[in-house]
């Protein structure tokens, strides 16, 4: 397992079954990029390995192997399972997480089934699926990224997140250069009122005029058609 900090809140995780990694490449982002490592210093202790940036504490274990990411606050950012955390089988392999009991995911792109993503089952694939329905999966994308929100600050993490990825860079492999491929998301208190005003308008409306057709009609009708 190689663990490299890119800055002071961002890892990159690489594991392979040996001793050398394969070849650093990638069709997205650029090598001058991923080459901007932080000069950090780690300690052994036992069977763990250590090291902090300004933002996160990073251990791993190697007996078993495993990885463990926390704030500087001691709360856990990820975690990986206490046995079997990584396997490696001929060209497949398999990394198993722990999911805290409070916490939801969302995320993985055009995927159908729920917007919380937890206790579901996806394919990582790209299939041309005709007619596909909610439970059909794979679809035409691949996007293996997600967001885990968890606790009575979900919300507030949630919207702090959307913050934080407005500010990172999308690499587009079309683009000659990163800036031609930025992306910004801007959130602000105006937009969120306004949406907040908007909503209640129509969650108004929808419920109020079934609601006024329903009581004007006869009670002995209304029974017949049920």
């Amino acid at each position: 397992m190689e663990v490299t900090a890119l800055n002071q809140d961002v890892l990159r995780v690489r594991i392979s079954p040996r001793d050398k990694a394969a070849e650093d490449a990638s069709w997205v982002v650029p090598a001058e990029l991923r080459a901007r490592l932080l000069t950090i210093q780690s300690t052994q202790s036992g069977h763990a390995t250590e090291f902090h940036t300004q933002h996160l504490n990073v251990r791993i274990e190697s007996a078993p192997l495993r990885l463990m990411v926390s704030d500087t606050s001691g709360h856990l950012i990820s975690a990986d399972a206490p046995e079997r955390a990584a396997e490696i089988t001929g060209g497949t392999f398999t990394l198993r997480k722990l999911l805290p009991e409070t916490e939801h995911y969302f995320g993985l792109g055009d995927k159908t089934g729920p917007l919380d993503r937890r206790g579901e089952t996806f394919v990582n694939w790209n299939s041309d699926s005709y007619g596909f329905g909610e439970s059909t999966d794979p679809i035409y994308k691949s996007i293996p990224f997600f967001v885990g929100v968890g606790g009575a600050g979900g919300i507030a993490l949630a919207y702090a997140v959307a913050r934080i990825v407005g500010k990172i860079t999308f690499y587009s492999a079309l683009a000659s250069h990163a800036d031609a491929g930025d992306i910004h998301l801007i959130i602000s208190p105006n937009s969120v009122v306004v949406a907040s005003v908007i909503l209640v308008i129509v969650g108004t409306i929808s419920g109020m005029i079934p609601a006024m057709k329903a009581a004007s009609l006869d009670p002995i009708e209304a029974l017949r058609y049920e």
